[in-house]
């Protein structure tokens, strides 16, 4: 719906093309992945419609209703197929529960000069993001929801995902490898990611029922959550939903890198807010891009990683490199012309209908709303493994030695860290580089 153009950064505006058969970008070799053309990606990006592609939480205003921005219902034999689809993967994996997530519902349409930014968020779930998005009828949804309510999204579960680039002092951006015990993206290199949850904010159970009804007896009580201790310990007033929702966006940006980086959480900025990516291998699902400060280098992020994460289990490595490579790769990407009959390439395990989607969705937004995404390939990356590899008893292991720098090709790179790049990319471009997005992010922690 917003069309924006970056200041350096160009990207080929030619529209998508018809689904390729050729082989996906993950089973090439490294070195195949070195001379082929850059393709795109089966993931769209929109930058925050704003000067310098960056918004902080004060900056923003969230819209929340459980019902007015709901799932619209699809297609009765789709409808019906989602339960059985749920019951499916419950069988196959009992551990599987239905918990609660925002929706995304989209931008809100722009006010009065000066209007704060503004998203619409709704209510869904993990099964009912499991039985629209991830379902084989993905298409089909979204074709109908064209259709029926001039939305592609209309009909789906579209559970609102987050990722974080953390910045480091030294001018270098944080990433795990990771482990193989995770659901999306195993082995490959990635930015932090998870979900904002409605349940943190008192805006619904954490738990519901297998048929998406909230349990007898739970009642909404919506609070504004602490964003950085010692503020934690204390009682915090009562608050609007809306207010309660657009706290647990940024709070939970900050939740997922202490647990999966070990990173103290006095020693985090608030997060900045970059932009949307639009995932065409999940039907359209839809995640948040945040840039998030680190008050200490890259070695100091190691060392207190290598103290082993709460949630350790999730990766194997920390790597680091500078980002002023990731804005080398995007210009390196953006500057190569694609295959044209590629299209949006395949790059996803299962996602052969990932083109079609893509032209589903982009087909029916104005131009310029989806942004290509194209491969990236990062050299300098140095590589630290974890003291307690995934998978083991929890004992810690004697550290390996760290590898000198290496380059990681498009096949090691998960599609949805490149396209967080991307938006990393045109943001600091928007400030003139990386030290002006820095000087933007220390202004935004001292207001």
């Amino acid at each position: 719906f917003f069309s924006t153009t970056a200041a350096k950064i160009c990207f080929p505006a030619a529209p998508p093309r018809p689904h390729s058969h050729r082989k996906s970008a993950r089973t090439q070799s490294p070195m195949a992945d070195s001379t082929r053309a850059a393709q795109r990606i089966p993931i769209g990006v929109q930058p925050v419609p704003l000067p310098g592609h960056a918004v902080g939480e004060e900056g923003l205003r969230v819209e929340f209703h459980a019902t007015r921005f709901a799932r619209k219902l699809g297609p009765e034999p789709l409808e019906a197929g989602l339960a059985e689809r749920w019951d499916e993967k419950r069988k196959a994996n009992p551990r599987l529960f239905n918990g609660s997530k925002f929706r995304w519902a989209g931008w809100d349409e722009p006010g009065a000069p000066g209007e704060k930014l503004a998203m619409r968020l709704g209510l869904s779930s993990y099964r009912m993001f499991q039985g629209t998005n991830a379902a084989p009828c993905a298409l089909e949804l979204v074709n109908y929801g064209i259709g029926s309510h001039s939305d592609p999204g209309a009909c789906m579960g579209n559970a609102l995902g987050i990722g974080m680039a953390v910045l480091c002092t030294d001018g270098r951006l944080l990433f795990i490898r990771r482990s193989q015990h995770v659901g999306e993206a195993r082995g490959l290199v990635d930015l932090i990611g998870g979900h904002s949850e409605p349940s943190a904010a008192g805006l619904a159970p954490a738990m519901l029922l297998d048929d998406d009804e909230v349990p007898v007896g739970w009642a909404p009580s919506p609070r504004l959550r602490p964003l950085h201790a010692p503020a934690a310990a204390e009682a915090c007033p009562p608050a609007s939903a809306n207010a309660a929702a657009r706290r647990e966006l940024f709070a939970s940006a900050l939740d997922e890198v202490v647990e999966e980086m070990n990173l103290r959480r006095d020693a985090l900025g608030p997060p900045l807010l970059l932009g949307t990516s639009c995932n065409f291998t999940t039907g359209g699902r839809v995640a948040l891009a945040f840039v998030v400060p680190f008050a200490g280098s890259a070695d100091d992020a190691v060392r207190r990683y290598r103290e082993v994460p709460a949630e350790a289990f999730e990766s194997t490595a920390m790597l680091h490199l500078p980002a002023q490579e990731v804005l080398d790769a995007v210009q390196r990407a953006g500057g190569r012309e694609a295959d044209d009959t590629a299209g949006w390439a395949t790059t996803a395990d299962g996602a052969g209908r990932a083109s079609e989607v893509a032209e589903a969705i982009v087909g029916a937004a104005e131009p310029g709303t989806w942004r290509p995404v194209f491969e990236l390939a990062l050299h300098g990356a140095v590589e630290t493994p974890s003291a307690c590899p995934a998978g083991d008893s929890g004992e810690v292991a004697d550290a390996a030695p760290a590898p000198g720098p290496k380059s990681l090709q498009p096949s090691q790179i998960a599609p949805a860290c490149m396209a967080a790049l991307v938006l990393f990319a045109l943001a600091a471009e928007a400030h003139g580089g990386v030290d002006g997005l820095q000087a933007a992010i220390r202004a935004t922690s001292s207001a």
